[in-house]
């Protein structure tokens, strides 16, 4: 009858015969982060109910395999810090959360699903623009894009996901021309990071619309302007 296993940062280091079934196929949780696993094991392709799903910090290479993109239950999926080099789809239509930051990935930026709180795949080596689908997401509240090679222009209906939006984190890439993305008055933003780019032009004044933002980065880039006057005005919302 169980349920939820947590073996996470004890240094274990978790033998997996791949070559068994395992009979345990009622996990809601499983939680093996830290445990030197250089593979997926087996024994999850027979989780039909499984939604919480922590594999970080561990060995695995290679590529995503397809049967784990039949977990139609998944709503929390962590395989942050492994050595993953493909991942071309994301096609779990119910996740909220979803953490790669830190692997190999490469190839075009995926879209996760619109049912997406929290997106980080950060510490990559992505390539190509971002697709204007991403858009679309309306209940993301942070999206962590950077350290990749992602280029081309910031898509300006970023700014119409500011409504939710909280952290927005396109640092180190080589996103290039101007910074259009227009936020809307009253929007959530709190934490905007454009650092390590090519953009060039001057400082949307829709940036006065963040009245909730904290940080603000826009060093290393080529933007044309003096500082804006107008942003001293945050401080006093």
């Amino acid at each position: 009858n169980l349920i939820s296993l947590g073996l996470s940062y004890n240094g274990l280091l978790l033998s997996i015969n791949n070559n068994v079934n395992s009979t345990l196929t009622n996990f809601d949780i499983i939680e093996v982060a830290y445990c030197n696993l250089s593979e997926f094991p087996n024994f999850l392709r027979e989780q039909a109910r499984l939604s919480f799903l922590d594999l970080s910090n561990n060995k695995i290479h290679g590529e995503v395999p397809n049967w784990l993109f039949n977990m139609v239950s998944l709503r929390n999926l962590d395989l942050s810090h492994n050595f993953l080099t493909s991942l071309e789809c994301l096609p779990w239509l119910n996740l909220w959360y979803i953490d790669l930051h830190s692997n190999l990935l490469q190839g075009p930026l995926p879209i996760p699903p619109n049912t997406t709180f929290v997106f980080s795949i950060s510490n990559n080596k992505l390539s190509g623009e971002i697709p204007p689908l991403i858009c679309g997401l309306s209940s993301l509240q942070v999206l962590g894009l950077s350290n990749n090679s992602l280029s081309g222009l910031i898509p300006q209906c970023l700014g119409n996901l500011s409504n939710s939006l909280s952290v927005l984190n396109l640092g180190i890439n080589s996103f290039s021309g101007t910074f259009i993305a227009t936020f809307t008055k009253g929007n959530s933003l709190r934490n905007l990071n454009l650092n390590g780019n090519q953009i060039e032009g001057q400082v949307p004044r829709s940036l006065l619309n963040c009245e909730y933002l904290e940080v603000l980065d826009l060093g290393k880039n080529k933007i044309n302007d003096t500082f804006p006057y107008w942003l001293e005005t945050l401080t006093e919302l």
